[in-house]
């Protein structure tokens, strides 16, 4: 199953993020399971970087998305 990180992350989100970039830096977008969360974000910080942003998706978006991408299947 492919869940489109579309359907999870939109244009506003995306304005968030572009507004908040110095010219010449980049990001990346992570959708990610909460239990492994700070794995991620201390990988991250170790290797010389932030967690700028950190947003719970909720719930019903979630069960939205996978619904969509098991009806695609």
């Amino acid at each position: 199953m492919e869940i489109k990180a579309q359907t999870l992350v939109n244009e506003d989100d995306m304005e968030v993020i572009r507004d908040s970039l110095e010219p010449g830096t980049s990001a990346a977008i992570i959708v990610y399971e909460e239990s492994w969360a700070c794995g991620v974000a201390s990988a991250v910080r170790k290797a010389g970087a932030e967690v700028a942003l950190h947003v719970q998706v909720p719930r019903d978006a979630v069960d939205a998305a996978v619904a969509v991408a098991a009806s695609a299947d």
